[in-house]
């Protein structure tokens, strides 16, 4: 199913984020820490062309790595419980059966969830523990019954129409509950409140009106005049089962908890009117007063994507990206795409800030070259003594699959080039393969900076890769003739 048009998702990557900036890709997490501290999970890629998806978990002790999925099957969304060492996954099986399975890292573990959970065949773009690990809230996309669901199939996904909804999941008896209709809102993020009273997510809605969802990013600008689909934060209401918005007439992104009642979340201002307009600031939301408050107010020198709280609310972590609004839009990479970086002007890094819940004492703890990947939303773990980030976004994903394969070739190459040394165009060469965009998990120790360290390198897929293929699936249909030479050859 993924591999046949993945092949085109390079260039529609590219293009979506210059044209439209899909700035939720950044604010979804690509890895989960357990709460023993000692495992970050992650989806890897299998192919140049991101055809296999598996859940794979890193030990921070070791370095050692694990298979968590079956073999032959690919994996989507993933969360470690809150409360013991095992972790929920979405698994598509060898012969097209999706579930959602709990493992203890021993084997692929037991199905929670199967496939008559759900109206119909789906796919789990993300998912979230309540507190108490009883419940998982699970962003899901619904499939036509006719859509063939299996790691190896060569259906398309162009014109595939598909319904998003939120669903709340039971894990002590198996019900599934929606908490938003099929096909009203598409789900990007989920965060439950720390005491497992609310649900906030991220998702796209149908601002002007046209009876579609756009998640693509293309209503950014049309909402700046008026109405366009943008995304915004809801809250659903365990207790009275109802759905509240914030409806500010802001892109509103990433949404976390900094105690029962109050959140906190990257607001990006498109009211055309405004002095603020196209900046990216962080607020804090209040929902029993329904009141805002700018925590960290965005600038054309720095612009604030993605934030996530402490697990006790204390502190917030988020990114500075030093170019503004217009490198974000490029999520983390130069603004100006005139201007290439230089040993005389290299490009300025991006920052990863560590302050108080209300803002005050912002910390750097730590910085990465402005031209490399961008990073995700940064991931706490449940002592809050350690931060994680990964760079497994959508554009990641390719990007680093591109790269990857283009590395193989490469080495391959240069090993026929032995011994010619000095001939011309050969000497070059030196270092190319050093300039490749690399894809990592850095853990920050945020008692000792000097611990700080990379824990894995290599390749990190985003669990809403099939949420923004589905996304841009109109699109991609435009390059159907084109081919992406991905061997590095």
């Amino acid at each position: 199913m993924l591999k046949q048009k993945f092949m085109i998702l390079p260039l529609a990557l590219i293009l979506t984020l210059a044209l439209s900036g899909c700035l939720d890709l950044f604010t979804i997490p690509s890895i989960s820490v357990s709460n023993d501290n000692q495992w970050v999970a992650f989806l890897t890629t299998g192919g140049d062309n991101l055809d296999q998806m598996t859940l794979q978990a890193v030990n921070l002790n070791d370095g050692s790595i694990v298979a968590v999925g079956e073999e032959g099957s690919n994996q989507g969304a993933f969360d470690w419980n809150p409360t013991a060492t095992e972790i929920a996954y979405y698994n598509l099986a060898a012969d097209g059966t999706p579930s959602v399975r709990v493992s203890d890292l021993s084997d692929a573990g037991q199905e929670a969830l199967g496939v008559f959970a759900f109206p119909r065949n789906f796919w789990v773009t993300q998912m979230a523990y309540s507190p108490d690990g009883n419940w998982l809230a699970l962003a899901v996309i619904l499939l036509p019954e006719d859509f063939i669901m299996t790691p190896d199939s060569d259906s398309s996904i162009e014109g595939v129409v598909t319904e998003s909804a939120l669903y709340l999941a039971n894990l002590a008896d198996g019900t599934v509950t929606a908490a938003s209709n099929p096909g009203e809102l598409t789900i990007s993020t989920v965060a439950w409140s720390p005491d497992g009273a609310k649900v906030a997510f991220t998702a796209w809605k149908d601002g002007n009106g046209d009876g579609t969802i756009d998640s693509s990013g293309a209503g950014i600008m049309e909402a700046m005049f008026g109405a366009g689909d943008i995304t915004d934060i809801y809250v659903y209401d365990i207790a009275s089962q109802s759905i509240t918005a914030f409806d500010d007439g802001n892109m509103n992104l990433s949404p976390d908890w900094l105690g029962p009642n109050t959140l906190v979340y990257s607001a990006y201002v498109l009211n055309f009117m405004s002095p603020d307009v196209g900046t990216l600031a962080i607020n804090s939301y209040d929902l029993t007063s329904s009141t805002s408050t700018t925590l960290v107010a965005g600038s054309e020198s720095a612009s604030f994507l993605s934030v996530s709280a402490s697990p006790d609310g204390s502190k917030i972590a988020y990114i500075q990206s030093p170019e503004g609004g217009d490198s974000m839009m490029m999520g983390g990479f130069e603004g100006d795409m005139g201007t290439e970086p230089t040993e005389e002007a290299p490009a300025e890094p991006i920052q990863v800030i560590v302050a108080n819940a209300d803002g005050s004492n912002p910390t750097v703890v730590y910085e990465t070259p402005g031209d490399g990947l961008p990073f995700d939303v940064p991931v706490w773990s449940q002592d809050g003594a350690w931060l994680f980030l990964s760079n497994g976004n959508p554009l990641g994903s390719v990007v680093g699959s591109m790269s990857s394969a283009f590395a193989t070739g490469f080495t391959e190459g240069m090993e026929d080039l032995e011994g010619m040394e000095g001939v011309e165009g050969v000497d070059e060469l030196e270092g190319v393969g050093e300039m490749l965009p690399t894809q990592m998990i850095v853990a920050i120790d945020l008692n000792d900076s000097a611990n700080t360290k990379v824990v894995y390198e290599g390749s990190i897929a985003s669990p809403a890769l099939m949420q923004f293929a589905f996304s841009m699936s109109s699109m991609a249909s435009g390059f159907d003739d084109m081919e992406f030479d991905t061997s590095g050859e």
